[in-house]
């Protein structure tokens, strides 16, 4: 009875909320006990969420005013508190001083990737297999976040697959990748990881936008144009990787940007 008392109060409250669903393994959802239906999370009527992140068992949130949430699973520091403490309720990590409004979050199987309205990108969390891009003197993991760079210009989308990341240049031309590749999931050719964010696609394409999140893992990369032409390319953990490239009349756009277990999506 108190629960719901307290519920009450928070909807009499008016308070701002986001539908999530989970079996809230390792408290990856601020749920009180495990629920299958899509629960309103309570959440301060200065929090008005305008994007969402699910990781392996992390969830972030994004605010209308920039204002990242973290909660659940922070074994690996993925949630950015410079700890390695769960966080059973949503709060708001520090971020590096100049940091400025973060306008894009993503969440990979334990790291996380912010996006700032500078075309800043800022990670935290498992770095195992350098899906952080910060190198391999990074260490296994960091706990709080960090930028990445240099790169050489400004970031304009991130996608974050189970362990590899994905930044998109600023104009829209360039893509960038680092993490694991033993799948060819960044599509360079190779299925040799990368610590650092390399160059996957560039000059002939034009990038709009990304989507992110840890999927089933598919071992293939593929990249699909704009118009009604078609390229892929499939690997196995025991071949070698596919380059990424463009369908055979070149597309002038791409339209979406996505990261995946195992594999990565280019349309």
């Amino acid at each position: 009875d108190d629960d719901d008392d307290a519920t009450n109060a928070h909807q009499d409250d008016d308070s701002h909320g986001v539908e999530l669903q989970s079996f809230d393994d390792a408290n990856a959802l601020p749920l009180r006990t495990p629920s299958m239906p899509f629960t309103r999370v309570p959440l301060s009527r200065h929090h008005v969420v305008v994007q969402c992140a699910a990781g392996g068992k992390h969830s972030l949130a994004l605010t209308i005013a920039g204002v990242v949430l973290a909660a659940g699973d922070n074994s690996r520091g993925q949630l950015g508190f410079a700890d390695r403490v769960d966080r059973p309720v949503f709060a708001a990590p520090p971020l590096p001083r100049g940091a400025g409004k973060i306008v894009q979050i993503a969440a990979g199987a334990a790291h996380s990737v912010l996006l700032s309205e500078s075309g800043h990108v800022f990670v935290s969390g498992e770095n195992r297999n350098s899906q952080l891009g910060l190198g391999r003197s990074a260490g296994l993991s960091r706990a709080s976040f960090v930028e990445v760079g240099p790169l050489p210009e400004l970031a304009g989308q991130v996608a974050a697959g189970e362990e590899h990341t994905l930044i998109v240049s600023k104009n829209g031309r360039v893509l960038y990748g680092a993490g694991l590749n033993c799948a060819g999931q960044l599509g360079d050719g190779s299925t040799c990881d990368r610590p650092i964010f390399i160059r996957l696609l560039c000059e002939l394409l034009s990038v709009r936008s990304a989507t992110h999140g840890p999927a089933a893992s598919v071992e293939m990369s593929l990249s699909l144009p704009s118009t009604s032409s078609l390229s892929s390319t499939t690997t196995t953990s025991s071949s070698s990787g596919r380059r990424m490239t463009a369908g055979a009349d070149g597309p002038e756009v791409i339209a979406s940007v996505s990261a995946g277990g195992s594999h990565s999506l280019v349309v």
